[in-house]
């Protein structure tokens, strides 16, 4: 049997964020309760319905699809003052629906011992597990250009954009 839930320590979590998360109203987390217990509080996540994406393989279409909307979920939590370099960023946390492609993640509050951009840097360079050679070289390619420049999300999209098209045409 698949386990259908995970769960986090909120401790120290801001209670305004904590009340956003448990409205729905952030598209980038799954599915969140509240238990409280021993002083501490946590969130179940529900995992029903959602694929562990660290479980699968992807074509280099798919992991660059996986990876845009990886950037699009980390500016989600931007806007909702959760910082990349106070959450855990890997593989595990990343779930998709298999219907609908929705991407969505389990939110870990834990302060990371390097930056923002290395942290999401080291979650990207885990994706390349998960595809063949191509998707390696497209990821590749992007991690590259997003550890070497500060690029607002709109230019990151893009690139991510082109490189799902010179994939996709390569497979035509």
């Amino acid at each position: 049997m698949m386990e259908d839930s995970r769960i986090s320590d909120l401790k120290g979590m801001p209670s305004r964020i904590i009340e956003r998360m448990l409205t729905g109203s952030m598209d980038c987390l799954l599915p969140m309760s509240l238990v409280e217990e021993d002083d501490h509080l946590y969130g179940v996540y529900s995992l029903v319905g959602y694929w562990e994406i660290s479980g699968k393989k992807f074509g280099a279409v798919s992991i660059l699809e996986i990876t845009e909307r990886i950037i699009k979920m980390l500016e989600e939590l931007k806007d909702n003052l959760i910082w990349p370099e106070d959450v855990i960023l890997n593989k595990e946390i990343i779930f998709l629906d298999p219907r609908t492609r929705e991407t969505r993640l389990c939110l870990i509050p834990e302060p990371s011992e390097v930056g923002g951009k290395e942290n999401v840097s080291y979650l990207l360079e885990e994706l390349k597990e998960l595809t063949d050679e191509e998707g390696k070289a497209y990821l590749d390619y992007f991690i590259k250009e997003y550890k070497s420049r500060s690029l607002r999300p709109a230019v990151l999209l893009g690139i991510l954009e082109d490189l799902k098209r010179e994939a996709g045409q390569n497979h035509s």
